[in-house]
């Protein structure tokens, strides 16, 4: 219970090739390989049930394709074949390979790989036709960022230098077609909003041109009742295409759903508040009020509909992302006592952020 004397002080609560998938019951090859990213050669002969489903050609500088990169997932690791034939060999390979920080999706092919990217790397004591690289599956993704380089000679000693597709830059690399994976995860965030809940209705409107000063309020035994409320935008920018199963959560902080009980003197005040929300055309998804079970300091989680996410304009250069609609509302009640006066204090929702799979295809 808030004790007021004479003035009542109420704190306010608020995610390539096309994937050719062929089945290999075991294979029994003999190569060099890197174990686990160690960049050691080593000799050796490896036996697995495993699915060949990616392949990335190799570049010269005038385009002329001397090699393949293979790619075959595995149940724990991923093998990266650098193959070539002819008169060339390898004498050098490179390997970028990283899960991809989905959150960067539209931007991370803008960059130019360097030399401290590549973190699997070989020198070959001896010119060979191919090389292998295994990398543990707990180090990639279904989605991730790729580049490859390799250094070639022939046995008349001329050399080149091959890329994989697109010269000296990165590309994705899909592995959601090969095996199982976890979910790739995709987090929008916004920031956090303090606010004052408005206490009438003159005073109630849209953030921020209401609901960011404080409001006093007069409760008599004439006029006992006053409610008021605020329109909050949660803007959540670069949402993206393929964004699947997303929950909104936020951590409210002193959202007074459950009626408190208020006294100074002889008066008694019942201030309770609620919380809608809104999709962008003010339609509501989800309300909180007095039946939920939480109050005051809480998080709460709810799944958000698809139509909401799939009516996202992504082809609209004035859209930049979703934005839902937060409404706060206020209300007191005088239950007894000749009259009062109470003051609102600031609320705050923090720690807003959108959360679901992200699928590429």
């Amino acid at each position: 219970m808030k004790n007021i004397n004479y003035a009542l002080l109420v704190l306010f609560g608020i995610f390539i090739s096309s994937c050719s998938v062929e089945e290999i019951d075991t294979t029994s090859e003999l190569a060099y390989i890197d174990l686990n990213a160690n960049d050691v050669e080593v000799n050796t002969r490896t036996t697995s049930t495993s699915i060949k489903c990616l392949k990335k050609n190799l570049f010269d500088a005038d385009g002329t394709n001397l090699g393949v990169l293979i790619f075959t997932v595995r149940d724990e690791d991923v093998k990266i074949r650098f193959k070539t034939e002819g008169d060339f060999k390898f004498t050098d390979v490179n390997l970028s390979l990283k899960r991809l920080n989905l959150n960067e999706l539209d931007n991370f092919a803008n960059e130019t790989p360097v030399d401290a990217d590549f973190n699997h790397k070989a020198v070959l004591q001896t010119k060979n036709y191919r090389y292998d690289f295994i990398v543990d599956k707990t180090q990639l993704g279904m989605y991730n960022r790729l580049a490859a380089h390799a250094i070639l000679e022939s046995d008349k000693g001329e050399v080149k230098d091959v890329w994989t597709e697109g010269w000296n830059s990165f590309i994705l690399a899909d592995f959601s077609y090969c095996g199982e994976w976890p979910n790739a995860e995709y987090i929008s965030s916004t920031e956090d909003i303090q606010y004052f809940a408005p206490l009438t209705a003159g005073t109630s409107g849209d953030y921020p041109d209401m609901g960011t000063s404080s409001d006093t309020v007069s409760l008599t035994s004439e006029n006992p009742v006053t409610e008021g409320y605020v329109d909050i935008p949660l803007h959540f920018s670069d949402i993206p295409e393929g964004y699947k199963s997303v929950t909104l959560s936020i951590d409210f902080k002193d959202l007074d759903l459950h009626t408190d009980v208020l006294t100074s003197g002889s008066n008694v005040v019942e201030f309770k508040e609620t919380f809608i929300l809104m999709d962008s055309g003010g339609k509501i998804i989800a309300e909180l009020n007095e039946n939920h079970e939480s109050d005051g300091d809480f998080t709460w989680e709810y799944e958000i509909p698809d139509y909401v996410i799939t009516e996202v304009d992504y082809n609209d250069p004035y859209e930049d992302g979703l934005t839902l609609y937060a409404r706060i509302g206020a209300s007191l009640n005088l239950t007894n006592g000749n009259g009062v006066t109470v003051k609102n204090t600031i609320e705050s929702i923090e720690n807003m952020t959108l959360s679901g799979d992200l699928v590429i295809k």
